[in-house]
């Protein structure tokens, strides 16, 4: 291995370490968009906020060792994306399954994949 090499992988290694110490700030803001779209009244900006950020778990989870984290945002991001289609309020049964997504989230982002 070269010295480039070497700094490449630390590189690297600093980078995943940044995402992982930044995945419960991600997960507490996540949580508290999910809170907020089960207000009555739902600020409007809730709903889109915790899609977008969603989306961008579900993207970068796989590339820092997450994967199955990233699936779970997925498989959310695509029900709020419903739910912003409907331009309709959360239903109850909806609220209790993202509510159900969101241990099964905070669960998966404790736990990086195995390698």
């Amino acid at each position: 291995m070269t010295q480039s090499d070497d700094s490449v992988n630390a590189r690297l290694k600093q980078l995943y370490a940044d995402y992982r110490r930044q995945l419960p700030e991600r997960i507490s803001y996540i949580a508290q968009q999910f809170e907020a779209c089960c207000e009555q009244p739902a600020p409007p900006a809730a709903l889109h906020n915790l899609h977008y950020a969603l989306h961008k778990l579900a993207s970068s989870g796989a590339t820092f060792g997450h994967a199955e984290m990233g699936k779970i945002a997925r498989s959310w991001e695509h029900l709020t994306g419903n739910i912003l289609n409907s331009a309709a309020a959360a239903s109850p049964s909806q609220q209790q399954e993202m509510r159900s997504l969101l241990a099964q989230l905070s669960r998966a982002a404790t736990f990086p994949d195995e390698s």
